[in-house]
């Protein structure tokens, strides 16, 4: 079959992406998948590539480590907080709770998450390094929160120092 005849076996189709971006396709084979129903897309977060490939590179973290990653991601709030007893994550995951215990343990020893305590609950926070919930704005006023405290610490032992 020379290039002429393959050209012609080529299909060509139009796909239009949220009623209004229009993309034409031309192919020797086209899959699409579409959903039964339209799907109203209202939870959301950024996450940076590089955690993504470094994680899937981290032989440590393995599948109930990731599936409690999973659900953490999938359940926090903004600026990256997640209010959610063990026990809830166990049922919710079907998993014991020792497992989820250790996952969750493993996650903060990789500094994947910060664990804060609330009376005896204990909070849950996604690296802001790795994972963002919330407004580019609020994710700077993050970073100059954190710069400001590395350099008054700094200054602080500059001054002990002296």
């Amino acid at each position: 079959m020379n290039e002429d005849q393959k050209d012609n076996k080529k299909k060509k189709i139009e796909v239009t992406i949220d009623g209004m971006r229009k993309y034409n396709i031309e192919a020797d084979n086209i899959v699409m998948i579409m959903p039964n129903k339209k799907v109203k897309m209202t939870r959301w977060f950024m996450m940076f590539q590089d955690f993504i490939i470094e994680l899937s590179k981290d032989k440590d973290i393995k599948g109930e480590d990731f599936r409690v990653l999973l659900y953490l991601l999938a359940n926090m709030d903004f600026e990256n907080w997640i209010q959610v007893t063990q026990e809830t994550i166990s049922k919710e995951l079907q998993m014991k709770k020792t497992n989820i215990s250790r996952a969750l343990k493993k996650l903060k020893d990789k500094n994947i998450i910060e664990v804060a305590k609330r009376g005896r609950i204990n909070i849950y926070r996604l690296n802001p390094d790795i994972v963002w919930k919330g407004s580019y704005k609020e994710l700077q006023n993050y970073y100059k929160k954190v710069l400001d405290f590395s350099t008054s610490k700094e200054k602080e032992v500059e001054n002990k120092e002296n």
